[in-house]
């Protein structure tokens, strides 16, 4: 399992072609929870250069599963249903 942020449409494809069950998670989080949780200050303090606020990105379009990440789950029921999904149990 990786993590990683600001991949490109081209990265996560040749992920696809290239890697034994790949299967790619997508954690959306809405503008608003962003500045909730901007323990950083890089969306609330009008910061230039950030991806997603200013700059563009490549959005996931074919993840496996979408997660919308807004704190409606706790990370422990989001880890259950990733498990259900992913058929791990």
């Amino acid at each position: 399992m990786i993590c990683s942020i600001a991949m490109y449409t081209e990265v996560r494809a040749w992920n696809r072609e290239n890697i034994e069950n790949y299967r790619e998670v997508y954690l959306k989080v809405t503008h608003e929870t962003l500045y909730k949780r901007d323990q950083k200050k890089l969306y609330s303090s009008r910061a230039k250069n950030v991806v997603g606020v200013d700059l563009p990105w490549d959005e996931p379009g074919h993840s496996s599963i979408v997660i919308q990440n807004d704190g409606c789950e706790t990370p422990e029921e989001i880890v259950g249903r990733l498990v259900r999904f992913f058929g791990l149990e």
